[in-house]
């Protein structure tokens, strides 16, 4: 029997589609999620239901482990204590890399975001590609991206180092929600059961959370080591995107449209409310600061290199769309 591989964050939005597509190919899977006991997971996943932060339990989850999928991370856009953001996302990624080197694991696949390859504030027109210069740590629109800036900067210092592994950066991916409360799954929720009145247009990047899976996959058995990835599917503007949920759904979107202004200052105030109530804000001072700027991300080296093909969007948010409803 081969060895085993291990998925950290296994039980998240990402994770559990990994470890159906990594079961299902009959491969012997471990994940390390703190949820993990209270997923449904497939037969047959052992489960080490522990933290990347517990140093012990990390080490244990990979005994005897050949490729490590790093995918644990604190993924919103808001939280009650960002410091959390640090430490999970940061310092858990040192963790990791320490645990792996320590482990002799062969080859690690890290998750980390395409908003660290471009600065908030850029308005060009351009796809962003891996090969651009890596923006400054200031350029990251808010604690999250930082933390997944610092994340990414210590990936690379272990790949200058010698470790062999492959960082994938998706843009922003969506699919029937489960259990799961992602940020875009809590965007689509709204705009179909409670829309807004107006909206702040820009442009997106959406891409299938299963079609990220297999390039993961993709990228642990054919990605040179050091390889970097962005994983996208189609850019369209958000005013598209609710013509494509109004089609899809028969339910009637905002047509208003409201200043970037407007937006930042909303969401500066549903945030101050939020620390308040302990309850998720709205909008986010990150995730307006993202859509001020709609540069495109490119796929091109992920389609060439790992032979990855995205499905097309449609498909993924009509049964998006049909979970959403379905759950009401």
């Amino acid at each position: 029997m081969s060895a085993p591989v291990l998925v950290t964050g296994g039980a998240g939005f990402l994770g559990h589609h990994l470890v159906r597509q990594l079961a299902d190919e009959g491969v012997q899977v471990r994940v390390l999620d703190p949820a993990a006991r209270a997923t449904r997971l497939p037969g047959g996943v052992e489960v080490h239901a522990g933290s990347i932060l517990d140093r012990e339990a990390l080490a244990r989850a990979m005994e005897g482990v050949e490729v490590v999928y790093h995918l644990a991370a604190r993924a919103s856009l808001w939280s009650p204590d960002p410091a959390l953001y640090e430490r999970v996302n940061h310092q858990g990624t040192r963790a990791v890399l320490e645990a792996v080197a320590a482990a002799g694991v062969r080859r690690l696949v890290v998750t980390s975001t395409a908003l660290v390859l471009k600065d908030w504030r850029d308005g060009g027109s351009e796809a962003v590609t891996e090969a651009e210069p890596r923006p400054p740590l200031a350029a990251m629109p808010g604690p999250y991206s930082r933390s997944k800036w610092r994340a990414e900067a210590a990936v690379l210092e272990a790949i200058a180092d010698g470790l062999d592994a492959v960082l994938l950066y998706p843009t922003v991916p969506v699919g029937p929600p489960g259990g799961f409360l992602t940020d875009p799954t809590e965007m689509l929720k709204r705009f179909l059961l409670s829309p807004p009145p107006a909206y702040l247009e820009t442009r997106l990047d959406l891409v299938d959370a299963a079609d990220v899976a297999t390039a993961h996959r993709l990228a642990a058995r054919v990605a040179p080591a050091g390889g970097r990835y962005i994983l996208c599917g189609e850019h369209l503007a958000f005013s598209e995107l609710l013509r494509l949920l109004e089609r899809l759904s028969g339910r009637p979107m905002p047509r208003r449209r409201i200043p970037y202004g407007v937006a930042a200052a909303t969401a500066h105030a549903a945030e101050a409310l939020a620390r308040i109530s302990g309850r998720p804000p709205a909008a986010t001072v990150e995730g307006v600061r993202v859509a001020r700027s709609p540069r495109p991300f490119s796929s091109g080296a992920a389609r060439r290199g790992l032979g990855w093909q995205p499905r097309p969007l449609a498909d993924t948010l009509s049964e998006t769309v049909r979970a959403i409803l379905a759950r009401g």
